[in-house]
């Protein structure tokens, strides 16, 4: 049987992990082993907030009309709130 070195399919899977994994702490984006981890995860959570957001749509357009104002403007007011007060408040206040 032949010998296997890998060549460039091995060199084109790590690139574009570590591509993936650029922006991220420590080794997360320098290492491929750790890279390949957190990309993982970070993927896995990035479908399940999407899949949440939509759950939440309905939420979001009962309460825009019981306030009395179009979902959009309350999601776009919410934006705002949350860039004045920091983007770590949970819930913002005086939206609509």
């Amino acid at each position: 049987m032949a010998r296997v070195k890998g060549g460039f399919v091995r060199t084109r899977r790590r690139k574009r992990i570590l591509k993936l994994a650029k922006g991220y702490f420590g080794s997360k984006h320098r290492l491929f082993k750790t890279a390949k981890e957190q990309v993982g995860k970070s993927l896995l959570y990035a479908y399940r907030d999407r899949r949440a957001k939509k759950a939440r749509l309905p939420q979001t357009v009962d309460r825009s009309y019981q306030r009395g104002c179009s979902p959009e403007r309350l999601v776009v007011q919410q934006i705002h709130v949350r860039l004045e007060t920091g983007w770590r408040r949970s819930k913002p206040q005086n939206a609509c």
